[in-house]
C-alpha cells in the first residue's frame, strides 16, 4: 500500500477484473474504418457488435473495426446496435436510391444536351445550306438578271431591245418575275436604259403609280419607247392633251408603238394629223417599216379601205359619163 508518486491518490489493490481491463486496453488497437458492404456488422457467435461509427451533421457515417476515437475530429466512436444498423442500411440504401436517381438524372440532362447539341449541328449544317443555296440563288439571279429582263419584259416594238421581246398582254402573266428581274438589271446597270424601261413595263400590270414615276425620267430622257407607254397612262387619268402630246413625241422620235397609238387617236376624234408626215397612212407606214405588226395589218386595210374608195370613184365616174353620154344622145336627138 502506498501512494501514487505524481498525483498522490492512494495505490488500491489489484484485482482480476483489474487484469482483465488492463490486459484489453494493452491489446486494443486503433479503429481502422471499413467497408459497411464487404464486413460483418456482428459476430456470428457471440451476436456481439464489431463495428462502430460516426455520423457528421450532413447524416454522413463512416464505419470502424475498433471501438476508439475518430481520427479527425476526437469523437467518441458508438457501437453499433441492431436498431441503428437497421436504420443506418435503410438510410444507406435511401441515400444510394436518391444518388442513383440523381446519377440517372445527370446522365439523362447529359444525353438530353448531347441531343440538343446535336439537333443544333444539323441545325447549323441546314441553315447553313439554305444560306449557300440562297447565295447561289442570288448569284445565278444576278448572272442572270440582264437576259432574263429582256426575255421577260422586252417590248417587239422598242428600237433598243435586245432579242425577240413579249407583247404587253402576254407579260402580264409574268409581270412580278420580270419586274423583279429588271429591278436588278437596272441596279446593276444604271446607265442601261433599256432596263428601266422594262422594269416600268412589267410595272405597269402591278403598280401603274410606281411604273408612271420610272417612265418620267426615261421621258425626259427622251427614252422613244417610255412616250407611248406614258402616254396611256395619261390617257387613263383622262389628261388626253398629255397622251395625244405624248404620243406625238413618240412619234418624232421613231417609236412605232407611239405612231400607232397617234392613230387610235384618230380614230377616237381626239386628234388630228398637223403634217403631212402625221397622216394616217403615213404613221402606219412608217411603223410596218419599223416591223410592228399590228401597223402593218391596220396598212393592209386602209389600203384595203383605199382602193376599195378608189374603184367606187371610178365605178361613180363611169357611171356619170355613162348618164352624159345617154343625156348627150337624147339632147342631139331633140335638135335633129
Amino acid at each position: 500500500m502506498d501512494f501514487h508518486p505524481e498525483t498522490g491518490e492512494e495505490l488500491v489493490p489489484i484485482t482480476k477484473e483489474v487484469v482483465a481491463l488492463w490486459q484489453d486496453q494493452s491489446n486494443r488497437r486503433p479503429p481502422r474504418q471499413v467497408d459497411l458492404k464487404s464486413y460483418e456488422l456482428f459476430d456470428p457467435q457471440t451476436g456481439e457488435p464489431r463495428v462502430w461509427y460516426w455520423r457528421n451533421d450532413e447524416g454522413k457515417y463512416e464505419f470502424y473495426d475498433n471501438d476508439g476515437y475518430h481520427p479527425r475530429t476526437g469523437d467518441r466512436l458508438i457501437g453499433l446496435t441492431k436498431d441503428a444498423a437497421v436504420k443506418i442500411v435503410k438510410e444507406a440504401e435511401e441515400r444510394e436510391k436518391k444518388l442513383e436517381e440523381e446519377r440517372k438524372q445527370r446522365e439523362l440532362e447529359v444525353q438530353k444536351r448531347a441531343e440538343q447539341i446535336e439537333q443544333d449541328r444539323r441545325s447549323r449544317i441546314e441553315q447553313e445550306e439554305k444560306d449557300r443555296k440562297v447565295r447561289e440563288l442570288k448569284r445565278e439571279r444576278e448572272s442572270q438578271a440582264a437576259q432574263s429582263c429582256d426575255q421577260l419584259a422586252g417590248n417587239p416594238n422598242d428600237l433598243h431591245r435586245v432579242g425577240g421581246g413579249v407583247p404587253y398582254e402576254t407579260l402580264d402573266a409574268n409581270a412580278s418575275q420580270a419586274a423583279e428581274y429588271c429591278e436588278l438589271a437596272s441596279k446593276q446597270a444604271p446607265s442601261e436604259l433599256r432596263f428601266q424601261y422594262q422594269w416600268a413595263r412589267a410595272l405597269e400590270h402591278i403598280d401603274r403609280e410606281r411604273a408612271f414615276a420610272i417612265f418620267q425620267p426615261l421621258v425626259k430622257k427622251r427614252y422613244p419607247a417610255a412616250f407611248d407607254n406614258t402616254g396611256w397612262l395619261f390617257y387613263t387619268r383622262h389628261n388626253i392633251p398629255e397622251a395625244v402630246n405624248h404620243f406625238r413625241m413618240g412619234a418624232q422620235l421613231g417609236d412605232p408603238d407611239s405612231m400607232v397609238s397617234l392613230v387610235e387617236m384618230y380614230d377616237r376624234g381626239h386628234a388630228r394629223p398637223r403634217s403631212q408626215d402625221e397622216v394616217k397612212v403615213a404613221l402606219l407606214e412608217r411603223a410596218a417599216r419599223l416591223g410592228h405588226a399590228g401597223a402593218a395589218r391596220s396598212l393592209e386595210i386602209e389600203q384595203e379601205k383605199y382602193m376599195q374608195m378608189e374603184r367606187q370613184r371610178a365605178t361613180q365616174q363611169e357611171q356619170a359619163r355613162r348618164v352624159i353620154e345617154i343625156f348627150g344622145g337624147f339632147i342631139q336627138g331633140m335638135r335633129r
